[in-house]
């Protein structure tokens, strides 16, 4: 049933964009309360909520297919505490299983989904939960996932997370990370 909805809606969707009509401005909503609209009409109502669907899904690219959610606020610089600095250097670098950066990568792996894709809260609450971190410092960590999600699937989700070819697309981003950090925390090595 809901596989049908979405595949209506997307043909509406393709319809009213391949359509060269101009859309009206505003239809009144008195016409067809009875049901006595002409073709033409509904047809402008049609392509009128196809647009108003399309505009919301150009300006909001967060979120997924079946539970879109908004990303958390933009990272800023020294989110983390001393206190989230020894939990994670407790944890120490490395990529073995346990390692901090591993479980970062756990994380946001997990926070991937072929339906949902990325979702940062979800990253930002398995590395706060996992390493003891706050969940501000976590989402460092959380944004760095959506950029490598962004720029980096084939090279990460398809290979190996610690590879030359994953850590090499990511590596632009690591600044941006360690600003939000407020320190340079334990560093993953290639295997």
């Amino acid at each position: 049933m809901f596989f049908a909805r979405v595949a209506s809606l997307s043909l509406v969707a393709a319809l009213a964009w391949a359509s060269e009509e101009p859309m009206a401005a505003e239809l009144p909503e008195d016409e067809c309360a009875e049901g006595s609209c002409s073709l033409e009409l509904r047809q402008l109502r049609v392509k009128q909520m196809a647009a108003a669907v399309a505009s919301h899904n150009q300006t909001e690219d967060w979120g997924g297919l079946f539970d879109p959610s908004p990303p958390p606020a933009a990272a800023g610089s020294d989110e983390c505490s001393s206190a989230d600095k020894a939990a994670m250097e407790k944890s120490g670098g490395g990529n073995a299983d346990g390692s901090f950066p591993k479980i970062v990568a756990d994380c946001g792996k997990g926070a991937y989904s072929l339906f949902g894709g990325f979702k940062s809260g979800d990253m930002a609450s398995c590395v706060a939960s996992k390493t003891g971190i706050s969940s501000k410092c976590a989402g460092c960590f959380a944004d760095g996932g959506q950029f490598g999600y962004d720029n980096c699937k084939v090279q990460c989700l398809f290979g190996s997370w610690c590879s030359s070819l994953c850590l090499g697309c990511t590596k632009p981003h690591n600044e941006v990370i360690n600003k939000c950090v407020g320190f340079v925390g334990p560093q993953v090595t290639e295997c």
